[in-house]
């Protein structure tokens, strides 16, 4: 089913060979997200998390003109905020830890983290 929903959204031009590429792209940020929220369940339940829109790829950027990181393009980036972060610094705090063996950067802001995958 995400497959099928993935080829449609990525469906962005005439020419198939940017399509695959952007499906490629998508299925990438998938296997990211997935091993993102992997690391976040063993510390804090997901239904507790809400994921803020990162998503932006190389090929859907420059079909509409819009600016975006090198990260982004390679869907790198993912945002997610929780109460929770703005009232446990200790959690907050491991949840950092943990992920800065796979991001490149980490940015805590108020209830938000901002994690940059390597």
């Amino acid at each position: 089913m995400i497959h099928k929903a993935l080829k449609d959204i990525c469906k962005i031009s005439n020419d198939e060979s940017i399509n695959m590429e952007n499906y490629l792209d998508a299925i990438n940020y998938i296997d990211n997200l997935y091993h993102l929220e992997s690391v976040l369940k063993r510390h804090i339940s997901i239904r507790q998390i809400s994921f803020l829109p990162s998503f932006k790829g190389k090929y859907l950027c420059e079909k509409l003109g819009i600016t975006s990181e090198p990260e982004e393009n390679i869907m790198k980036v993912f945002k997610v905020t929780s109460d929770v972060f703005r009232v446990d610094d200790e959690l907050t705090q491991k949840i950092t830890d943990e992920m800065q063996e796979i991001c490149t950067k980490i940015t805590v802001i108020d209830n938000m983290i901002l994690f940059i995958l390597k």
